[in-house]
């Protein structure tokens, strides 16, 4: 059902999904690329680490986590707003994964068609209102957020980024904003 805003209701689990996939990829990429960082630079005690504190840590622990390990690989990616979009796609990520269901459109009297969010009170830093778009513009600030990850591990270990194949691969530089991402407040 698209309305005449031009939201494509019918998508909006899949939308949903595929945010929920992207903010997890964001961790997965953080969680991997400082865990074998810590394996390549200490065999033994960052083998230890990564199996006792990186693979189990809070997602409110990966932020400082990771921009310790941009400064110690000198990465001189433009990061001034990373701490700003992984904290409104963890506050979405929050409000919906933690919710009981998640439907739309809802109407109410004044406002545009919105998603409905059956879980606790809205968070300060997402968007409202809450759109099928905003999850796809949500997921471009994700896939954002893990080539900032990725980049800033291959600074530091370029031989860990290869290919199927076993070729080198560079992953590209992040560009100052997510393109198609949900604009900043």
């Amino acid at each position: 059902m698209t309305t005449l805003e031009g939201e494509d209701w019918s998508a909006l689990h899949q939308r949903v999904l595929g945010f929920m996939g992207a903010f997890s990829s964001v961790q997965f990429a953080i969680d991997t690329v400082v865990g074998f960082y810590l394996k390549r630079r200490m065999p033994d005690l960052g083998s230890e680490l990564d199996k006792l504190f990186i693979r189990r840590i809070r997602d409110d622990q990966r932020l400082p986590l990771f921009r310790a390990f941009a400064a110690e690989a000198k990465y001189d990616g433009d990061l001034n707003r990373f701490a700003a979009i992984y904290g409104r796609a963890k506050q979405a990520r929050d409000l919906v994964g933690h919710s009981l269901n998640v439907g739309g459109p809802v109407y109410s009297p004044g406002k545009p068609p919105s998603v409905g969010v059956a879980s606790m009170a809205k968070r300060d830093q997402v968007p409202d209102p809450l759109l099928p778009s905003t999850f796809t513009r949500l997921t471009a600030d994700c896939e954002w957020l893990r080539a900032h990850v990725y980049r800033a591990g291959w600074t530091v270990e370029p031989q860990m980024f290869r290919t199927i194949t076993n070729e080198p691969h560079e992953p590209s530089v992040p560009s100052v904003l997510p393109e198609g991402g949900e604009p900043l407040a």
